[in-house]
């Protein structure tokens, strides 16, 4: 527990909560045709039943931020995190819910795997959304992550 609440204290200060910033909590989009797009696909993931939390750390450059639980995975994962940027990029984090022990050490997926996550639900959850659409948001995927930042140093690489 001591070690749980160490890296909670350690990870908040990096970056603030969405609950001091509301309007990332909520959401916002630009004017830009890459907002265009991930306004598109976060109303989509809203409607998939991912959803807004205070909870989440924001990074910079992020302008919206939403989570989803699942079922626990053999990897021990049972939460999304996707992030919304100003720059356009579109990024999702696989990792242990906040409330859980293991949530700072991981395991934690990034990059590749969060890319893949939303190439896949794009591919089976967004089947209204034209060829053209999908194109142009898949082009948004990647990774920041900032997340690494939010791990204790002696904490590094272990369960990452």
């Amino acid at each position: 527990m001591i070690t749980y609440i160490a890296d909670f204290l350690y990870g908040t200060t990096k970056y603030p909560c969405a609950l001091l910033m509301p309007r990332i909590f909520f959401g916002y989009f630009g004017h830009a045709p890459h907002h265009h797009y991930q306004k598109i696909f976060f109303k989509g993931l809203r409607a998939i039943g991912f959803r807004r939390t205070t909870w989440q750390l924001v990074f910079p450059g992020q302008t919206a931020g939403l989570i989803k639980r699942i079922p626990i995975t053999d990897t021990g994962v049972n939460e999304y995190h996707v992030r919304f940027y100003e720059d356009g990029l579109i990024e999702c984090e696989l990792e242990v819910d906040r409330w859980n022990s293991r949530h700072w050490t991981g395991p934690r997926h990034h990059g590749d795997d969060g890319k893949e996550l939303l190439i896949q639900i794009l591919a089976t959850e967004f089947k209204e959304m034209s060829k053209e659409e999908k194109a142009h948001v898949s082009k948004l995927f990647g990774a920041k992550r900032f997340t690494l930042e939010c791990i204790r140093p002696a904490r590094v690489g272990q369960g990452m």
